[in-house]
C-alpha cells in the first residue's frame, strides 16, 4: 500500500474530505463549505492520499504549539481499516515536526474505540469535560 502525505489540500482534496466525512455519525451532516472553514481553521492538516490520488485518510489538529493539541476529525475510509493507516495517522501527528513542543495531546472518541487509541500510548484523564452547547 503506497500513501503519500499532504498538509495543504486543493479544491478537489478538500471536496473529498468532505465525502470522508459524509459517511462519519459524528460528522456526516456538515456542509462542504463547513468543512472548508474548519480546514482553514485548523492549524495543522493530516491526509492520507492513495496511488490513485484519492483521500484515504485525514485528521486536523487545533493547538497553541506549547501545552495542546487538540486531534480532530481521525478518519480513515473503510477499505483502508485495519490496514495500520489509522495508526500511521496519529503516529505522523506525534511526530510532527510543528508540533514537537507540544507536551500534551488530546482527542475526544466513543469508549468502542478508546482501545485504539490507549494502544498508540494515550490515556484517560481524570478531570472531566465540561461543555457549552450553543
Amino acid at each position: 500500500m503506497t500513501i503519500n502525505w499532504i498538509h495543504k489540500f486543493d479544491n478537489i482534496q478538500t471536496k473529498q474530505v468532505h465525502n470522508l466525512m459524509s459517511n462519519e455519525w459524528w460528522c456526516n451532516k456538515r456542509t462542504l463549505a463547513e468543512v472548508e472553514k474548519v480546514m482553514e481553521g485548523s492549524n495543522v492538516l493530516f491526509g492520507a492520499v492513495d496511488a490513485n490520488g484519492k483521500i484515504v485518510g485525514f485528521c486536523r489538529v487545533l493547538t497553541d504549539y506549547v501545552f495542546k493539541a487538540l486531534i480532530f476529525d481521525v478518519i480513515i475510509e473503510a477499505p483502508y481499516r485495519s490496514t495500520g493507516l489509522g495508526r500511521e495517522i496519529i503516529t505522523n501527528v506525534l511526530n510532527n515536526p510543528k508540533l514537537s513542543e507540544v507536551k500534551s495531546f488530546e482527542l475526544y472518541c466513543p469508549d468502542k474505540i478508546s482501545g485504539f487509541y490507549k494502544n498508540l500510548g494515550f490515556c484517560e484523564y481524570e478531570s472531566k469535560l465540561l461543555g457549552y452547547k450553543r
